[in-house]
Order: structure tokens, then C-alpha cells, then sequence
């Protein structure tokens, strides 16, 4: 089973990361088109080619956010302090297997009977090791309002992840069918496909332009760019999330 722990580490760090005031200044923006062409509707609002890159988030958020009201999903506090404590007990153990790894790299770089391209290649491991390590030293002291601030950002962050997670959840102990793993969690792929078959029967969305739809429908419909879980698998992850366990697996009360 991929370690959903690191891959969700990675999503979040991702997420997180703030664009440069600088950059965004810099940045050209396009100037959108005079009379823009509808090629989608979801809910009853337009989606136009100026939106075209946000098509997928914007028809699938939508109908799973009305999805989340009509079932009355919201994560508890409760469940955000869990994935909150949980999150940064994974940081600090993720760290200390980082350390055991720059050990070993360095222990083996020692040896002169490597090959350049072997070298090479635990030198570049190693420098970006040395980098992540380093970013985690050198964060600097918190005022108490920077502090509040970060918790913050922290319950933000873990809000959008346990939100999901419970909407994934409700899907697929409606729909069944089979999950995939992504970066940040396990999707059920199946009941997502039935979830947007009904609402586009009952005409909740339109998809009007070929190319858009063609776009739209890949990410649902090409098994070939996902990673499956077994049946067993499956069946875990969607009725427990990471956060709920300890770290050997097993379900915390």
C-alpha cells in the first residue's frame, strides 16, 4: 500500500507554499475574450473558456459541496485536533527517518569503490535530504500571535483534508466500488463516476463543448493513470483514515 502519510506530507507542503508578492506582479495575465463561449453549466452557473483550466474543480467541487449540505458532512473539532496532533507527530518521525538515511548515505559515499553514476546519484539524495533537514532547523521563533497564526493555517489546512475525506467516505458507502490512492488520500474512483452519472441525468450539469467534456471525463473514466486498491485495501481506508491510526496501523481510540 503507498505510505498515504508521506504522500499527504507532500500535498500539504505543496498547498502551503506562498507565491512572492514580486511574482505575482510580474505575471502576465491574459486579457479575457470579448464575448466568451459557455462550455459548461453545473447548478445553474456558466462556466466559460477563460475557465477552462478550472473546469473539473469547478463542476466537481461544486455538486460535492452541495453534496456535503444536503448530508450535513463537516468535520468536528474534535477530528480537526486529531488530524492536527497526528500530522505533526508524522513531521517529526518523517524527519527522524530522514536522519537515519543521511547517515547511511554518507556512511556509504565513503566507500571507493562506487561507481561515478551510483555516486552521483546518493550525492543528489542526500543534498536534497540535507535541504529539508535544514528548513526544519531554521524555522525561526514564533510570537505568541505568530503562533496563533500558524495553528491557524494548521486547522485550515487539516478542515480541507478531513472535509474531503468524510465526503469520500459518504460517497463511497453509498456507491461501493473501487478506490484509488492519490497524493492526498484514497479516492473511491467508482462512486465518483456514479455520483456525477446521476447529477448529469437529473441535468444538475452540462457539458458543452466536446473538447471540454473529452478533458473532463479522463481523470473518471482512464483507469490507466490511476493506482488501484484491493478490495481489502479499499474497504480500510475508507472506513479509517490515516490520522485514526497509530503508527503500526492499528485503530487508536
Amino acid at each position: 500500500m503507498p505510505n498515504v502519510v508521506s504522500r499527504l506530507l507532500v500535498a500539504i507542503a505543496l498547498l502551503t507554499v506562498t507565491v512572492h508578492p514580486s511574482l505575482a506582479q510580474t505575471s502576465k495575465t491574459k486579457a479575457p475574450p470579448a464575448n466568451p463561449k459557455v462550455i459548461a453549466i453545473v447548478l445553474g452557473n456558466e462556466i466559460t473558456t477563460a475557465q477552462k483550466d478550472r473546469l473539473n474543480g469547478m463542476i466537481f467541487g461544486q455538486l460535492l459541496e452541495r453534496f456535503a449540505k444536503e448530508n450535513k458532512i463537516a468535520p468536528t473539532d474534535k477530528e480537526l485536533d486529531e488530524f492536527v496532533v497526528k500530522l505533526e507527530a508524522s513531521k517529526k518521525a518523517q524527519n527522524a527517518k530522514w536522519r537515519t538515511e543521511r547517515k547511511r548515505l554518507k556512511a556509504e559515499l565513503k566507500d571507493e569503490s562506487l561507481s561515478a553514476k551510483d555516486r552521483k546519484a546518493r550525492e543528489v539524495i542526500l543534498g536534497n535530504i540535507e535541504s529539508i533537514l535544514k528548513a526544519e532547523n531554521d524555522r525561526p521563533y514564533l510570537t505568541p500571535e505568530q503562533e496563533k497564526q500558524n495553528r491557524q493555517g494548521q486547522l485550515e489546512v487539516a478542515r480541507m483534508f478531513v472535509q474531503q475525506w468524510k465526503i469520500n467516505q459518504a460517497l463511497f458507502r453509498k456507491h461501493g466500488g473501487r478506490v484509488i490512492f492519490q497524493q492526498a488520500g484514497p479516492e473511491p474512483l467508482d462512486a465518483y463516476r456514479r455520483f456525477l452519472r446521476d447529477h448529469e441525468k437529473k441535468g444538475n450539469f452540462k457539458i458543452l463543448d466536446k473538447e471540454a467534456a473529452k478533458s473532463f471525463c479522463n481523470y473518471f473514466e482512464n483507469d490507466k493513470m490511476h493506482v488501484f486498491a484491493s478490495k481489502g485495501q479499499a474497504a480500510e481506508v475508507m472506513n479509517t483514515p490515516w490520522w485514526k491510526k497509530d503508527p503500526a496501523g492499528n485503530l487508536e481510540d
